[in-house]
């Protein structure tokens, strides 16, 4: 008789970066005796000996070794989203400057939000498969912070001088330089701290 539902093993989830090679083998043993057809003589050569802590961790380097290769397929942020709200912040510096007209400011800003909806839309609709948010470790959240200052602190660096020399639209002129330095830069760091991401799961 085939195993029921009422048979199938009932294992609490674990994380896989934290498994040890134990838990695989007495995971993998219990779901082999938990299945084993009713009737069937339990020897010491049955199923649930078959499986030792050897072959346990090399099952788990495996899992681990595709989950690192899932993780390395796309990076952790994507760089058209950095970009995106790059472009949204010097276009709202643009509307704002002295000289731009209400009535283009007021649509402007309209037409300027409903488009970082629609791209913050966008990434939980099609950018679902990311690691979970138990493996962004404070190093990697640090590290992705001294970017975002960076990205700022071009933008003011660029800003200020201007602004004190009068020229005009200083602040659109900043936003488009940071504009930029994230385009460029943003797919380099997204995939640096993907590849962090991935040795971590495979260090286990």
């Amino acid at each position: 008789m085939d195993a029921t539902p009422e048979d199938a093993p009932r294992v609490t989830p674990r994380d896989p970066a934290h498994t040890t090679p134990q838990d695989a083998a007495h995971t993998l043993s219990e779901h082999a005796s938990r299945t084993t057809p009713r009737g069937a003589a339990h020897t010491p050569s049955g199923p649930a000996s078959d499986i030792s802590p050897e072959e346990a961790a090399r099952a788990l380097r495996e899992i681990r070794e595709s989950q690192a290769r899932m993780i390395r397929s796309r990076p952790w942020f994507p760089a058209w989203y950095t970009t995106g709200v790059a472009l949204f912040v010097t276009g709202m510096q643009f509307l704002t400057e002295p000289g731009t007209p209400g009535a283009a400011t007021a649509t402007g800003i309209v037409v300027l939000t409903l488009a970082l909806a629609g791209s913050v839309g966008a990434l939980v609709l099609f950018e679902r498969q990311r690691p979970h948010r138990s493996l962004i470790t404070g190093s990697i959240l640090l590290w992705f912070m001294a970017w975002v200052a960076v990205c700022v602190g071009l933008c003011l660096a660029v800003a200020l001088p201007l602004s004190g020399a009068g020229v005009p639209y200083a602040r659109t002129y900043a936003g488009l330089a940071m504009t930029a330095f994230m385009a460029v830069t943003g797919p380099l760091v997204g995939r640096w701290i993907t590849r962090r991401i991935a040795a971590a799961v495979e260090a286990g």
